[in-house]
């Protein structure tokens, strides 16, 4: 049986032979999600307030019932696996506690480093910028890195911007490609499954799909479905860009 068809059927907007990108609210579909199934988590939860004018696209973010969805994805996720969870300077706190209430082990965090954003100052409040981003790294029982030589918990990636070419940014909180490929390939294997119920404009979803990692993409918001399948199909044909000769 192909592997996809224990995943729900309703609101799938787009499909490979290695994964599925739903529209719909991730709340709507996590009790759907089959029990330990998952192998990875990667996933960045719409914390605070922002907008993207960028294509013509408002982008309004609340407060996601972050509790709630960290139970559904605690019991998706199979035993010995993890979960990248990048979170806001301010709400960190709160979403380690909510994950660690619903099983997760916080293991440690990572540090984003957006190498392209060094020095100055802010220029609405004259205070310092913010050049990292914090990645929680829980475990569900013991799981281990699959590829040990040269990993540090400081992670230094250029944040996307919109002149960029490959990595172009179409969302306000779009990781670098680069980073997200890193953390699929030191954590899984091909065809595990890598799981992001705010998929935003597609990602991770297209990092495991250039990695031969099965995948499953939930996003809400129809325009960065219709990016997130844009730039799955142009980075598919595309050779990963880290340089682990995979």
């Amino acid at each position: 049986m192909d592997w996809k068809e224990s995943f729900p059927k309703e609101y799938r907007c787009y499909e490979t032979a290695n994964g599925i990108l739903y529209n719909a609210d991730c709340l709507e579909l996590l009790p759907c999600i089959p029990q330990e199934s998952i192998d990875l988590i990667l996933t960045d939860p719409p914390y605070g307030v922002g907008s993207n004018e960028r294509n013509g696209i408002n982008y309004k973010d609340e407060f996601y019932n972050v509790d709630e969805v960290s139970s559904f994805l605690y019991g998706s996720l199979k035993d010995n696996s993890r979960a990248y969870v990048f979170t806001a300077q301010k709400t960190f706190i709160d979403v380690a506690k909510w994950f660690e209430n619903n099983g997760f082990y916080l293991h440690q965090t990572l540090i984003w480093y957006k190498k392209n954003l060094a020095g100055g100052t802010k220029k609405r409040t004259y205070d310092f910028t913010s050049t990292y981003e914090q990645i929680l790294n829980f475990h569900k029982g013991k799981p281990h890195l699959l590829k040990k030589d040269h990993l540090s918990d400081v992670l230094e990636f250029p944040q996307p911007q919109s002149n960029y070419t490959l990595d172009k940014r179409y969302h306000i909180h779009q990781k670098p490609l680069k980073l997200i490929e890193y953390l699929i390939y030191v954590s899984t294997n091909e065809n595990d499954i890598v799981f992001d119920p705010f998929a935003g404009s597609g990602t991770t979803a297209a990092a495991a799909e250039r990695l031969g990692r099965r995948w499953v993409a939930i996003e809400i918001q129809p325009e960065y479905c219709q990016i997130a399948k844009e730039r799955i199909r142009r980075f598919a044909s595309i050779k990963p860009l880290i340089g682990f000769g995979c």
